[in-house]
Parts: structure tokens; C-alpha cells; sequence
């Protein structure tokens, strides 16, 4: 599996929804690369469904909780962006996410990286690395790889990203590291789809 660091995450997502039915998990919250996901990908999507338990001005995006959600509707692509780290029941989410995918259907799925060099730094620096107070965990390649296939999906495509909101100091002296060793990056984008092994 290759692990190329990704300086746009966007464009990866660009090329699974273009001109796909799309559903966009936990709308109200992100932002990457400060550009608001949602709004992206509905420049490029055919269609596109937005769902967060926030109520949102948004168009299209509807109050509900991705753990439980029955939309009655199947769609290409599901972007899961940073947002399975925020959830109480990650297996219930990817369950759902089976329901609501087509058969040949992508789920494209960001999250930040436990390994990230940024939390290293923290704990030399300050003892200890500061956490999120929405997150209920964190995950490396092999545990979400892991949490997929318990699942039904099959990682097709991977990349480690990069932080680009960071000084310029901090940019240059990660963006070296992550030559060498990119499971130092800050976050992970995975590719997967379904398979008929779903073990729960």
C-alpha cells in the first residue's frame, strides 16, 4: 500500500466525487486546508447531502446523528472528514455507512494521525501532549485499517498528510522529516469500499 504525504488532501477527494451522488458526514465542522469541505466537494459532486448532529445554514446539510442515521438513500461516495474520532461508536458509524453506500460505492475517510510528530514535540516541550476535548480517540494506520476490515470495507488507497496552518518554521522542519519517515504525519486519508466480509 503506497504511503505518499499528500500536501492537498482535496484533490484526492476532487477526483472520487466529481460528478458523484455524495454524502458528507459531519458537515458543520471542518475545515481542511482552510477550505470548508462542504463546500468543495458541492462545486464538484452531482449531488450532495450533508449531515451533522449541529444544525447548519448550510444548504442541503441536515440535522442527524451519523451513528444512526436512515436517509433511504444510497450514494456513490461517503466523505467521513476528520469526524470518526469524535464519535462515541465508530463500529455503529461504519455500519451505517454500509447501508447507505451503492454496491461499487467509495467511503473516503480523514482523521488525525496518533503518531503525528507535532504530539512528540508537545510531550518534550510540555510533558505531555495536549488533547482535543471532543475526541474519543486516536488512530494509526494499522488500528483504523483494522476497525475497516471488522467492518466489510477494504483500503484501496492511502495517504499521510501534512499540516499546512502551521508557521512556516514548524511547515519546513516537518515537511523534511516526513521524507524520511511520513508516519510522522499529522493525519491519514483512506480510500475504501465494501466487502462482503462484514464480521459484525
Amino acid at each position: 500500500m503506497k504511503r505518499k504525504v499528500l500536501e492537498d488532501r482535496l484533490e484526492i477527494i476532487r477526483k472520487y466525487v466529481s460528478g458523484k451522488e455524495v454524502l458528507d458526514c459531519g458537515s458543520v465542522g471542518q475545515d481542511l486546508q482552510k477550505t470548508h469541505l462542504y463546500t468543495f466537494i458541492s462545486k464538484h459532486a452531482r449531488s450532495l447531502v450533508g449531515i451533522d448532529i449541529k444544525k447548519s445554514s448550510l444548504p442541503g446539510v441536515i440535522v442527524g446523528n451519523v451513528e444512526t442515521m436512515e436517509l433511504n438513500k444510497k450514494f456513490d461516495v461517503i466523505i467521513a472528514g476528520e469526524i470518526i474520532e469524535h464519535l462515541s461508536n465508530q463500529g455503529e458509524f461504519l455500519q451505517r455507512v454500509r447501508e447507505h453506500l451503492k454496491e461499487n460505492g467509495v467511503l473516503i475517510l480523514t482523521t488525525p494521525n496518533t503518531f503525528a510528530f507535532r504530539r512528540f514535540l508537545d510531550i518534550i516541550i510540555r510533558g505531555f501532549s495536549k488533547p482535543n476535548p471532543e475526541h474519543t480517540c486516536y488512530y494509526d494506520y494499522f488500528t483504523l485499517k483494522n476497525l475497516l476490515e471488522r467492518h466489510g470495507f477494504k483500503v484501496v488507497e492511502f495517504y499521510y498528510y501534512a499540516d499546512t496552518t502551521s508557521t512556516w518554521k514548524r511547515r519546513y522542519l516537518i515537511k523534511n522529516l516526513l521524507r524520511f519517515r511520513e508516519a510522522f504525519s499529522d493525519g491519514m486519508l483512506f480510500a475504501a469500499r465494501m466487502t462482503n466480509k462484514n464480521k459484525n
